[in-house]
């Protein structure tokens, strides 16, 4: 994920315009890669009442602060 995140530059903006966020994917059916609430779930701006254990928030959130890590903070990208 890093390198698809990395060497695109319209998610690498994105994704790096995330930062100081908790990452969420907000299914209400899945409660592997999501928080098992949907985004208008009042329950979902909680992370103590998700439902789900969101794999794919930590996955993308372990990307961008390795990029940012990396001093690749994407000064020059800008989302179009």
């Amino acid at each position: 994920m890093l390198l698809q995140f990395s060497q695109n530059p319209r998610l690498k903006s994105l994704l790096l315009a995330t930062a100081g966020t908790v990452l969420a994917e907000a299914s209400p059916y899945d409660t592997k890669w999501g928080i098992g609430l949907s985004e208008n779930d009042p329950h979902a701006k909680r992370r103590k009442l998700w439902r789900g254990i969101n794999l794919l928030g930590q996955v993308l959130t372990e990307v961008r602060d390795e990029m940012l890590a990396n001093g690749d903070g994407g000064d020059d990208i800008s989302v179009q």
